[in-house]
């Protein structure tokens, strides 16, 4: 797993242009792609399983109990952000962390930039899919594998997305390949 500390250089380099950030921690998969990618191989929607994984850590809930824990929606990407800039504004009231969400606290997603690493990244880039980003950023991954599907496997990655600034990076090791944008 990973957390936003090992981040640091990315987050400081994004802030430093006077962007706000935020590394944000959430509960998800206790295992790697590799290890999701061969429970979901499991099942008989095994490409679906791979989009349950997503939607359980961006919105919360139990998508797959025989497969991993629940998720509680507060501790899910959407709730954390969502608390987290209200916080944020109630703590720093001058610093116009208002500007990201409504009165209510629901983020305003358009003016957000997600980015994600590895398995984060698969959940920023299932984010950018569903909901319209100012952007999203996607750093080695999606690592979503569809294990003993049929060759043309209908993926999520397949849909259209909502959002139309995506760049994808890879840099875990030197057989990862650069792909400038997606989609294209």
């Amino acid at each position: 797993s990973s957390s936003p500390y090992r981040h640091t250089c990315i987050l400081d380099g994004v802030s430093s242009g006077g962007t706000p950030t935020i590394g944000l921690s959430y509960a998800s998969l206790n295992a790697v792609d590799s290890k999701r990618n061969e429970q979901c191989s499991t099942e008989s929607d095994t490409a679906q399983c791979l989009t349950d994984n997503h939607i359980q850590a961006i919105e919360g809930g139990d998508t797959r109990p025989h497969l991993w824990d629940s998720t509680d929606p507060r501790d899910s990407i959407k709730g954390r952000i969502e608390r987290l800039v209200m916080y944020l504004h109630k703590t720093y009231p001058t610093e116009g962390w208002d500007r990201f969400c409504e009165k209510d606290g629901t983020p305003i997603w358009s003016k957000m930039v997600v980015m994600g690493h590895s398995q984060g990244s698969g959940h920023a880039g299932y984010l950018a899919q569903m909901d319209k980003l100012a952007g999203a950023g996607l750093l080695s991954g999606p690592q979503d594998e569809c294990i003993g599907c049929a060759p043309n496997t209908h993926l999520w990655v397949d849909d259209p997305f909502k959002t139309y600034a995506i760049t994808a990076m890879a840099g875990a090791d030197a057989s990862d390949k650069f792909e400038p944008a997606l989609p294209s």
